[in-house]
């Protein structure tokens, strides 16, 4: 079985290779995972050593702080540039959402190409993951709910058809930071197409202050509405933690890596 993973950061890389070395470790974390799984009989179907993953990354960091830049006209201290790693990022690509030719349709649209070169076609012998950390989940989201939901997006719907994602997984994810003002909230529906079948983990510190579990999400479900409640949508994954500084590591925790394993091999 071979896996195909694109991974997508969250607020504050602005190291390219610095990002690219994380997508190793990835790799590196989710591989052997898979292999101890399977030599534990998860999979008894699977042998360990027919498991190859391959992790790449989505760098949108550079269109981000692009952006600033021009608007700052080259007028950057210690002090904005920390606020371009932590909140500028985060700021533009929410306010962006309705702006055409914005940050939001431009990062949109790095995913949609990481998407294309990364992914397969179905095939019975791989699988499809997307590992998104932070921003990265609600960028994921996003683009999901308008593949699935609008008919604007009706390319993207057929990309996905083509390349059908098996497992998203989200770690550190704060979606409900940007969806709590909303009077109602949807879920992607993963009972149709073109995510018929998709097994969303998501995985949490108890002590991130930027991570969150979903499935509270779904007390603000309307029911005459598009989507479907988070708690029927998303498994959470507490996980104990001893920093709030978890939040930028959560890909070389094997804690976090077991359980974006285990989605790979139930699904």
């Amino acid at each position: 079985m071979k896996v195909h993973v694109l991974a997508i950061h969250g607020i504050g890389v602005d190291n390219k290779k610095a990002f690219h070395k994380r997508c190793q470790r990835l790799q590196a974390e989710l591989q052997e995972q898979l292999r101890r799984q399977a030599r534990a009989g998860v999979r008894p179907d699977l042998a360990a050593h027919q498991i190859e993953v391959v992790v790449n990354g989505v760098w949108w960091a550079s269109a981000a702080t692009q952006r600033v830049r021009e608007v700052l006209s080259g007028r950057q201290t210690a002090i904005t540039t920390f606020a371009i790693r932590t909140v500028a990022d985060a700021t533009m690509y929410a306010f962006s959402q309705k702006d055409t030719g914005g940050l939001y349709e431009e990062i949109h649209e790095l995913l949609r190409d990481g998407i294309r070169e990364h992914l397969v076609t179905t095939d019975p012998n791989t699988k499809n993951v997307i590992v998104a950390h932070s921003l990265g989940g609600l960028i994921v989201s996003d683009w999901l709910w308008n593949a699935q939901m609008s008919q604007e997006h009706e390319q993207d719907k057929q990309l996905l058809l083509e390349k059908r994602l098996d497992v998203l997984a989200t770690t550190g994810c704060n979606i409900p930071l940007f969806l709590a003002g909303k009077q109602h909230i949807q879920a992607i529906d993963t009972r149709l197409a073109p995510l018929e079948g998709l097994l969303w983990c998501n995985v949490y510190y108890h002590r991130d202050p930027l991570g969150f579990a979903l499935e509270p999400m779904s007390e603000r479900f309307d029911p005459q509405a598009q989507g479907r409640p988070y708690n029927e949508v998303v498994d959470d994954h507490r996980i104990g933690g001893r920093t709030v500084a978890i939040h930028t590591k959560y890909w070389r925790q094997r804690t976090v890596n077991q359980h974006i394993a285990r989605a790979i091999l139930k699904n």
